[in-house]
């Protein structure tokens, strides 16, 4: 006998040794899922319960739905903190070249600039630096990307965030990705992978 426990709602899900879950299998109380993919290991880590992190092979951590996403949904909001470039072209400039060692301790750098997101909600030039998950969507090309950012401000408080919104259906445990730009454009060779 097996045991599987959802971990988003407790429900105990006990397995023959003759039955058991397929990867992606849900739970029957939550839909959350509890057999998860096994090429991707699952950090324990969500923010809404809509997304997961997970290791995904040739491309490092990424983001996955835990649950199924229907097009046009929210799948999250990410705080931002705007630059505003043109006010400090010489700060941008530092900032932007700055290296930054990613999550991993593999020797490759990344420069800042790269990691700056085009803000389209206050003025031209500015750029913004997501928080919660935003860093960790990888890239797909624009016909194979599930999901797409906005900018958006509330309107009670002020605050800026990026939508990351369903550009199709998403199933849960399936990656999903933006585009960061055409591929010309790249500081990296793309891995595919949605």
């Amino acid at each position: 006998m097996r045991t599987v426990i959802c971990e988003r709602c407790g429900t105990v899900h006990e397995l023959s040794r003759n039955k058991s879950l397929t990867y992606g299998s849900k739970c029957v109380q939550c839909e959350f899922v509890i057999e998860p993919y096994p090429e991707r290991k699952l950090i324990n880590v969500s923010i809404n319960n809509k997304v997961a992190l997970a290791e995904i092979p040739t491309r490092g951590l990424g983001v996955i739905a835990a649950t199924n996403i229907v097009r046009g949904e929210l799948i999250e909001r990410c705080p931002v903190m705007v630059i505003k470039t043109k006010e400090d072209p010489e700060g941008f400039q530092i900032l932007a070249n700055t290296e930054a060692l990613p999550y991993n301790d593999g020797e490759r750098v990344i420069k800042i600039r790269h990691l700056l997101l085009p803000w389209a909600g206050g003025g031209e030039g500015e750029r913004a630096i997501g928080l919660g998950y935003s860093m960790l969507y990888n890239h797909e090309p624009e016909n194979r990307a599930n999901a797409f950012y906005v900018p958006y401000v509330d309107p009670k408080t002020d605050r800026r965030y990026i939508d990351f919104m369903a550009k199709r259906g998403i199933r849960a445990g399936d990656e999903i990705c933006h585009t960061y730009n055409d591929n010309e454009y790249l500081w990296f060779k793309p891995e595919s992978g949605v």
